[in-house]
């Protein structure tokens, strides 16, 4: 089965009935009045059919014109018909008659192509590839595992992919991805799932190299509304540097040592950095920051108040506290 070139194409079918004693002047009159007629814009062809179901005394031709849309033969009827039906009227009278109808094309079937597969979804006959009438595919590829990281491979790895084309705006120029996407501009780009479930593969990926113990973390702070993304917890601690002494299970643990006091500058920087974090580690943190912070120097110190007063500020952003500051 396969649709004609131009699926818009109209049937405009002119039955006529005429006394049998003018037979041959009527058939005649009739390949001349088509011939005329196929001059008008939009008639395509013509064919002349024999009803033999005509009464006694009568002779039936069928005549069918293949317009080229409904447009055309609208133009005919309204510009050009009556002045061709006054041509018979006048050479025969009343010893004719006509009758009309419209055809529009629905399809056209040829042998040995013609379908009798129908839609799974909607039972409509298959014409082609998808069907005409739900859209859905006549046939449904099913992807094996390995055509399926082939696919993958192939969209990270191939110099043309368009994961490549679109990780450079999505990092730092998204609007353009939606701009190109609202114009209808999408064959250059992955699809917005399909490049979620891509980086979604490396992230997780990235984050199962250290095994079992280690990895990339994500922790999210509920207090702060803040995302942390680093060493997964449980992982095991960087081994001691070269030369260090171990410690034996069984030695007798020493008095840490004894911290000098901090200024009030200073205890009012430890004041607005810990109140930052949830209550539960506040402790920890202040000892840890107080140790820190004895050892810093006046400008290091200087720098972390700065840090605490305006942590958002273009300067502030500028700075690299190191050690613990640098989580919060």
């Amino acid at each position: 089965m396969r649709e004609l070139p131009d699926s818009k194409s109209v049937l405009y079918e002119v039955s006529l009935e005429a006394d049998a004693e003018i037979a041959a002047p009527f058939d005649t009159w009739l390949r001349d009045h088509i011939a005329d007629m196929l001059q008008f814009d939009g008639f395509r062809s013509a064919e002349i059919l024999d009803d033999p179901s005509a009464p006694a005394g009568r002779i039936r031709r069928v005549v069918q014109y293949r317009l080229r849309d409904r447009a055309a033969l609208d133009d005919y009827l309204a510009n050009h018909a009556p002045a061709m039906r006054a041509q018979g009227a006048a050479r025969f009278g009343d010893r004719y008659t006509a009758q009309r109808r419209v055809l529009p094309h629905r399809e056209e079937l040829v042998r040995g192509a013609v379908s009798t597969e129908n839609c799974l979804n909607c039972g409509e006959v298959l014409t082609g590839q998808h069907c005409s009438h739900c859209g859905q595919p006549a046939t449904v590829r099913v992807l094996s595992l390995w055509a399926l990281v082939k696919d993958v491979l192939g969209d990270l790895l191939n110099a043309d992919s368009r994961v490549w084309r679109t990780l450079w705006p999505l990092a730092f120029r998204p609007g353009l991805l939606t701009q190109e996407f609202l114009r209808g501009r999408r064959a250059s780009y992955t699809p917005p799932f399909r490049m979620y479930l891509v980086l979604s593969v490396v992230f997780f990926v990235l984050a199962s190299f250290d095994g079992p113990g280690g990895g990339i973390g994500v922790k999210v702070d509920s207090d702060s509304a803040g995302i942390q993304i680093g060493p997964r917890d449980g992982a095991p601690a960087a081994p001691p540097a070269a030369g260090s002494q171990a410690q034996s299970s069984t030695a007798t643990p020493t008095a840490p040592a004894k911290r000098p006091p901090l200024d009030a500058e200073t205890q009012r920087l430890l004041d607005q950095v810990v109140k930052r974090v949830p209550a539960e580690v506040r402790g920890d943190l202040r000892r840890e920051l107080e140790t820190t912070l004895a050892s810093a120097t006046p400008e290091e110190r200087a720098t972390a108040l700065r840090v605490a007063a305006d942590p958002c500020g273009a300067e502030s952003l500028k700075v690299d506290l190191g050690g613990p500051l640098r989580q919060y």
